[in-house]
């Protein structure tokens, strides 16, 4: 078993495997065939009722022959819009899409989606070398990697079309496919098409507005920062985001622009065939990290395991159906960074700023916030020590609610309230029975289906070795522990 994840209303548990798909079930002791009946399943438990392995889907996957395990696989998604999961399955030549009927799980695939192929774009020495050790790796068959699409509407047609980020590729990175319906899509396209040119001239009017020589020198550069349905209107914004240098040149200004950098944010429509307007619709700067949240390398590849996200990023927190920007602001000494070489630790002060959207994608900052707090990172393992989110909705009101873990066994959440506003003093302190080894081992989502959020927290049992048991503490709202 590679990867397992909850499935379509026709198998309700999936498990992907060597040779497929399977659906996970609960059997009883009478409720099994004999060993080579018909309708014989493999059971992975011990004697009496027993979780087992109903095969739905034969097909030889990539993770055929590995021991990988993907905690969030990222292949199932609704892929032909009648709001029910479909899956991606991984072969050779891409990914196999399989529908969710009326009928139950579609043991045929509905196409095969190759990946996009196309000129790589340029990239410095390092990037290079990089990329010829991958390939390497991959022509002696130690290595098998698929690039897995977002799945969101491009053009506002209420069908979810296939979204592929690649920094090996040319220009934006970013290609595109169409929905055709039934789980078909159209060939790849470039949703950016002229970003070269229009990255050169933003760069230039950055340069052209800045004091300083050697600033000039360096212009900052432009990328794609998030793409999706900002307004919550159907088709999809481009958003991109440019760095303001700091006018000063010196080492006291680089260091502000660390705790506070800001940029020049673009909101760019896609059009009917899912290609960008250069002309922008919005234009506006923020104070803050947004978009650095998503644990990534600077290669744009993402960090499985030893990697760490800022708290920062793009969601809904009042429950207008629009998406509002969460910023975070560091705050650290001079001396604190220069200890963190012989310590390997660092002390980070934190803080948010919430740009909240308007009509018209206006977004205005909200004042008179105060959820400051402290995360201490440690590099040797790249692991936070506390994790501050906008997280969760622990009222059922449609709010996001704020959620601080971190601080031994208190976890604090502060209620989302009308305007994306947040109390300075928590609404509610719920005490962990034990204190979470890492603040990555604690889940928020809702567990009994009430509409609220509850916590999940790991607890692995007999160290870090492989196949270790793990215990589960589930704290549920509106319960009394």
């Amino acid at each position: 078993v590679h990867a397992v994840a909850a499935g379509p209303a026709a198998a309700p548990l999936v498990a992907w495997t060597d040779d497929g798909v399977a659906e996970v079930v609960l059997v009883g002791e009478g409720d099994n065939p004999s060993e080579g009946a018909t309708g014989a399943i493999e059971p992975i438990g011990a004697t009496g009722p027993s979780l087992e392995l109903v095969p739905r889907i034969a097909a030889r996957t990539i993770f055929a022959g590995s021991t990988s395990f993907l905690a969030r696989s990222g292949l199932i998604d609704d892929l032909d819009g009648d709001g029910d999961s479909d899956l991606f399955v991984p072969v050779a030549g891409g990914l196999e899409v399989y529908l969710a009927t009326p009928e139950g799980l579609s043991a045929t695939a509905a196409t095969l989606v190759a990946p996009p192929e196309d000129e790589a774009g340029a990239s410095e020495a390092g990037a290079e070398a990089e990329r010829a050790g991958r390939s390497a790796r991959r022509s002696l068959g130690v290595v098998a990697d698929i690039l897995l699409p977002q799945v969101l509407d491009l053009n506002g047609d209420r069908l979810p079309d296939l979204l592929f980020r690649d920094p090996e590729r040319a220009g934006s990175g970013v290609r595109g496919r169409l929905n055709l319906g039934e789980g078909r899509f159209g060939p790849v396209f470039d949703p950016l098409p002229g970003w070269a040119v229009a990255t050169v001239a933003a760069g230039a009017t950055a340069a052209s507005e800045s004091a300083s020589e050697k600033k000039k020198e360096e212009a900052p550069s432009r990328e794609v920062a998030w793409l999706g349905d900002l307004e919550g209107d159907g088709p999809a914004e481009v958003v991109t985001s440019e760095e303001i240098p700091n006018a000063k040149d010196s080492m006291r200004a680089e260091l502000a622009e660390a705790k506070r950098p800001h940029a020049r944010i673009r909101v760019h429509a896609l059009g009917g065939d899912g290609r960008w307007n250069p002309a922008p619709k919005a234009e506006f700067t923020v104070e803050g990290y947004v978009f650095e949240g998503g644990g990534r390398r600077e290669g744009g590849e993402d960090e499985e395991g030893g990697g760490f996200s800022l708290p920062g990023g793009v969601l809904d927190l009042d429950g207008d159906g629009r998406l509002d920007l969460v910023a975070l602001t560091l705050d650290f000494s001079l001396f604190e960074a220069m200890r963190v070489l012989a310590t390997k630790s660092i002390k980070l002060g934190l803080d948010f700023r919430v740009y909240r959207q308007g009509e018209g994608l206006s977004f205005r900052p909200v004042t008179g916030l105060d959820l400051a707090g402290e995360l201490r990172l440690r590099l040797d393992s790249l692991a936070l020590g506390q994790l501050s989110s906008f997280s969760g909705d622990f009222d059922g009101d449609g709010r996001a609610d704020f959620l601080q873990l971190g601080r031994g066994r208190k976890v604090t959440i502060h209620r989302g309230q009308p305007g994306a506003r947040y109390a300075p003093e928590p609404d509610l302190v719920v005490t962990l029975e034990r204190e979470p080894l890492d603040a990555a081992l604690v889940t928020v989502a809702d567990l009994d289906g009430d509409g609220r959020s509850d916590l999940a927290v790991t607890q692995p049992i007999g160290g870090k070795a492989i196949g270790a048991r793990a215990a589960l503490d589930l704290y549920l709202s509106g319960s009394p522990r």
